[in-house]
């Protein structure tokens, strides 16, 4: 396997900053150096170097290595006589597998852990945690929970499915109502996406055996009515059609008068 060494320079004065590796091209790498310069959240010396400048920085290669082992070793010669020479590097450290290996003090150990404490407290490191809120469809509070993982098993479905279920407008999942953490409560749940509410939609219908037009606020309330268990007169609403050989259904998107005319018209 060939390895690149590789180093980035100033564009303006053409100083080497940079010494790295790469097994890829060297333009992949660079966008790679570009990409990671503005999305680290905690920025490290060479990343607000490439920011600070006008444009891209330079890549060159200097040398082609076999292996990916012996490239570190001759990426670390090249980083001890390039510091000897008074080059200003942004090196971190000794990079590599060695940067496994660095060596760290006491007083440095104690002083990450009271950092990352303190991050953690103030909410700004949460390890890819996201809190939820879990609510019943009344708007009562059931539980709190740390993680999307922790919150799905309790509902007893998948990561990815409470996830998907927190983007939809309505934020529903089955008997439950979700936001993330601290946000307003949701009330008593309604289909936030429009202006029918959900489990409430009205349907007219005529009885053709009363003669009598009737107008139902819910799908429940027509079904209780017409005795019927399944969703089956679906296949009935808005033609001209006998369901059960007696109702005329229509929903609120079609005038049920549109419908009897019709019926008329066909006898």
């Amino acid at each position: 396997m060939n390895v690149s060494i590789y180093v980035l320079r100033d564009p303006k004065t053409m100083e080497i900053r940079y010494v790295g590796r790469t097994k890829n091209s060297l333009s992949v790498r660079l966008n790679g150096h570009l990409s990671k310069a503005k999305q680290n959240k905690f920025k490290t010396h060479k990343d607000n170097w490439i920011l600070s400048l006008p444009c891209k920085p330079i890549i060159e290669k200097i040398e082609m290595v076999y292996g990916w082992e012996e490239s570190y070793k001759r990426e670390q010669e090249i980083i001890k006589q390039y510091i000897l020479d008074g080059f200003n590097l942004t090196n971190l450290h000794d990079r590599g597998t060695g940067g496994l290996l660095r060596n760290i003090s006491d007083e440095m150990k104690s002083k990450i852990s009271e950092k990352v404490k303190e991050l953690h407290k103030n909410g700004l490191l949460s390890c890819n945690r996201k809190s939820v809120d879990l609510y019943d469809l009344n708007g009562v509070m059931i539980n709190s929970f740390v993680s999307y993982k922790e919150c799905a098993k309790f509902i007893g479905v998948s990561e990815k499915h409470l996830q998907n279920s927190i983007k939809r407008c309505d934020k529903r999942i089955k008997s439950y109502q979700v936001r993330a953490k601290d946000a307003e409560s949701p009330g008593v749940w309604k289909q936030r996406c429009g202006e029918i509410v959900k489990n409430f939609k009205q349907i007219y219908a005529f009885d053709t055996t009363l003669g009598a037009y009737l107008v139902f606020n819910s799908v429940k309330e027509f079904r209780e009515l017409a005795q019927v268990r399944s969703n089956g007169f679906y296949y009935y609403m808005n033609k001209v059609k006998l369901f059960k050989g007696r109702y005329i259904i229509a929903n609120a998107r079609v005038k049920l008068d549109e419908l009897l005319e019709s019926l008329e018209s066909n006898r």
